[in-house]
C-alpha cells in the first residue's frame, strides 16, 4: 500500500497525462476504499525507471518499519542493508534520476 510520504514523493515520476485522470477521479472523494484502489493504481501507471526504483528502496528502508533511521549505527540486517545500498553504483544512478525527475517536476510547477 502507498503511504501519504510516498504519493508526495512519486508526484514528480508520474507522467503529465496520467496527472488529470488520477486527480479527477480522487478531488472530493470521500470513500477510503476507493482512494487507496486509485493510490494502487496512480503507483502502477509510474513506468519503471531508475528514478522509481529510488523512491522504492527509499521507502523500503526510510517509511517502512523498521526505519534505518531508528538504526544510526546501521548494526542491523536492514541497516547493512541499506549501507550496501547508499555506497552502491545503482543507488548513485537512481538517486541522480529522481532528482533529475524532481527538478523538472518544479520548474512545471513555477510556470502554474
Amino acid at each position: 500500500m502507498i503511504s501519504m510520504e510516498l504519493l508526495f514523493m512519486c508526484f514528480p515520476l508520474m507522467e503529465d497525462r496520467f496527472w488529470k485522470d488520477f486527480l479527477y477521479r480522487v478531488t472530493g472523494e470521500p470513500d477510503r476504499t476507493y482512494l487507496f484502489a486509485k493510490l494502487t493504481d496512480f503507483w502502477q501507471m509510474i513506468p519503471e525507471s531508475p528514478s522509481k526504483d529510488y523512491a522504492k528502496q527509499y521507502a523500503y528502508f526510510h517509511l517502512t518499519y523498521p526505519s534505518v533511521d531508528a538504526d544510526p549505527e546501521l548494526t542491523s540486517e536492514k541497516g547493512q542493508e541499506y549501507y550496501i545500498w547508499r555506497t552502491s553504483r545503482a543507488y548513485r544512478e537512481q538517486k541522480r534520476a529522481y532528482d533529475r525527475r524532481l527538478s523538472e517536476f518544479r520548474s512545471k510547477l513555477i510556470l502554474l
